[in-house]
This record gives C-alpha cells, sequence and structure tokens, in this order.
C-alpha cells in the first residue's frame, strides 16, 4: 500500500485534494478530524485534558479557546497536550 501524506499551510488546498482523493475512492485519514472527536463531548482525551488544565474543560468537552489560552507561549505545556493528543491518533490509526 501507498501511503501518501497532505501537508501544508493554511489555505493550501489540503482540503480539497483530500476531497478530490475521497471522490476516487481513496481513503482519507482526515488527523483535524479526529482531534476535533477525541476534544468533543466525551471524546478520550477529555479526560487527560481536564485533569491538566481544568479550566479548559467545560460540559464534559474541551473549549479550545481556552486550552489555547492555556498552551500558547508555554513550550511544556504544548508538548504536554501533544503527548495527550499523539497517544491517542497514534491507537486511531493503528486501528482504523
Amino acid at each position: 500500500m501507498i501511503v501518501l501524506g497532505l501537508t501544508g499551510g493554511m489555505g493550501a488546498g489540503k482540503t480539497s485534494v483530500a476531497r478530490l482523493m475521497r471522490r476516487q475512492g481513496w481513503p482519507v485519514f482526515d488527523a483535524d478530524a479526529d482531534v476535533h472527536r477525541l476534544q468533543s463531548r466525551g471524546g478520550r482525551a477529555v479526560a487527560a485534558i481536564a485533569q491538566r488544565w481544568p479550566g479548559a474543560v467545560r460540559n464534559n468537552a474541551v473549549d479550545r479557546v481556552a486550552l489555547r489560552a492555556a498552551v500558547i507561549g508555554h513550550p511544556e505545556e504544548i508538548a504536554a497536550l501533544e503527548a495527550i493528543i499523539h497517544r491517542w491518533c497514534v491507537k486511531i490509526v493503528a486501528f482504523s
């Protein structure tokens, strides 16, 4: 199996290319969508995020604005968040 990665900055066309690939029947893994699911109400990452940043979770879902405020400018906090999220993303990819 060939695995391709779409990368690029905002507005680079990643979503458009992924849409075209899906139309052609190619499987597409959308990491952004999975991270949103992990952080949504009842998502698998919510408890760990709430433990580290209690003010960033409301109604059992991550408040992304509050989380961003808690981690931006703090490399150690960004690393902690990445450790939480990446652990779950690896599991999602491995079992997809």
